[in-house]
């Protein structure tokens, strides 16, 4: 199929093993597809910068930015835009901070920040109600961001490598609709010193009957001596134990225990 296309110069050869769309084609689809955008909810807008898209009004309720790399800096109106906004994919930019306009998009569902080297924080996200999915894998981002504990909403959170230490009591108790969570660095693990959970987040994080998948790196065995029903009720799980990096593969079809130094056990925990 894809011969037939380069037959017919609708595409092209791009580079080695890359492809690309016909100029005239591309422009004819972006034409065609935005003469019918209320009908099917979506809009494209190719060849303009963010400030541009920022100043006009769309009811689009999803928004894909991911690989736009020469954007270091999204306008600090940017998402007051997109009001109706449920998806936001923004993977792969850029970008070095995030305004706090995010915070107005109270529909949304999913926020998908992945590979974001730039990025160490989040600005205040507690308005956001609705998310159900919030992904920051691959970011230098080490706190959660505030208003975290608002979101009884959310449903996976893929965090890795989070300060533990500024994290209240009863945090993880307000996530009741959580079922998978993941703070296993796996990119960045040597550019920055490891977080470990504690007994109390991990007692609290094990009792969410709602959780299906958990992916996290523990001080000590000795959290595991009090209640094991958890084992037994997750579909699948990644804990690596102790604070000495490792680098086994994180597979998350797996339910799997990591040890990284035997003498925590001396006292018998396991």
């Amino acid at each position: 199929m894809v011969e037939r296309l380069k037959d017919a110069c609708m595409l092209e050869a791009h580079k080695k093993d890359f492809l690309k769309m016909h100029d005239v084609v591309r422009d004819f689809a972006i034409s065609k597809e935005n003469s019918s955008w209320n009908e099917h909810n979506y809009v494209i807008q190719a060849g303009i910068g963010l400030a541009e898209i920022s100043l006009l009004k769309y009811q689009t309720t999803s928004l894909l930015l991911q690989d736009n790399e020469p954007h270091e800096k999204i306008p600090h109106e940017f998402f007051l835009a997109f009001p109706a906004q449920r998806v936001l994919n923004l993977s792969g930019a850029g970008i070095r901070a995030l305004p706090s306009s995010i915070n107005s998009l109270r529909q949304l569902h999913a926020l998908i920040i992945q590979n974001f080297h730039m990025l160490t924080e989040l600005p205040p996200i507690g308005k956001l109600h609705n998310l159900k999915l919030l992904d920051c894998d691959i970011t230098r981002v080490c706190c959660l961001p505030p208003g975290m504990d608002k979101l009884t909403n959310l449903k996976v959170l893929n965090l890795p490598v989070i300060d533990f230490k500024n994290i209240s009591k009863g945090f993880f108790l307000k996530l009741s609709s959580i079922e998978m969570l993941n703070m296993l660095d796996r990119e960045m693990i040597n550019l920055r010193p490891l977080s470990l959970i504690g007994a109390t987040c991990f007692d609290e994080i094990s009792s969410q009957h709602s959780m299906t998948s958990l992916f996290i790196r523990v001080a000590s065995s000795s959290i595991f001596n009090k209640d094991h029903t958890w084992m037994s009720r997750l579909k699948r799980f990644h804990i690596d134990v102790g604070n000495t990096p490792t680098h086994v593969q994180l597979n998350k079809s797996r339910r799997m225990i990591n040890v990284s130094k035997c003498e925590i056990f001396s006292n018998g925990e396991l």
